[in-house]
């Protein structure tokens, strides 16, 4: 079973309290693997401290608090805290469902897309958040990849 609890400090960040419901909601309806899957199935586009077990957690979690960090500098000053907020959500989110929604054994190309589509389809969490907010959040999740986010193999 999985703890919310390890991302309380990266949700202590999170200052508008509806963005941060739905990021909690949104985390608890991942997939069980989430929690104890290696950042990268192959062991060759993360660092050693992504692998192994909770190694997807420890990305999760060191990716956020890079972006974090980045949105504290004076250069960043110029995004609300609604922005900011969405930032770190999507931080949270992006490879939630990095297996698909059944846990492939490998990663899956569309997986921030297979993201977007799960949050999308709980309309209680969506509901939380307006949707200006909801919108820039799940183009922050689907984008994660940028132009790796095609899968050449199967044109999709």
């Amino acid at each position: 079973m999985y703890d919310i609890s390890i991302f309380e400090w990266e949700l202590s960040k999170i200052k508008n309290p509806n963005i941060k419901e739905f990021t909690i909601k949104s985390i608890e309806q991942a997939p069980e693997y989430f929690w104890s899957v290696a950042a990268s199935s192959s062991g060759r586009y993360h660092p050693k401290t992504s692998l192994g077990e909770g190694g997807l957690i420890r990305h999760t979690k060191s990716e956020t608090r890079i972006g974090i960090e980045l949105l504290s500098l004076e250069m960043f000053n110029h995004y609300t805290d609604d922005e900011k907020d969405i930032i770190v959500s999507a931080l949270l989110l992006h490879d939630s469902y990095k297996h698909g929604i059944n846990g492939s054994k490998a990663t899956i190309t569309e997986h921030p897309l297979v993201a977007v589509e799960q949050i999308k389809s709980n309309k209680e969490i969506c509901s939380l958040i307006d949707d200006d907010i909801l919108n820039k959040l799940l183009d922050g999740i689907a984008s994660h990849m940028g132009s790796w986010n095609y899968d050449y193999k199967l044109k999709k």
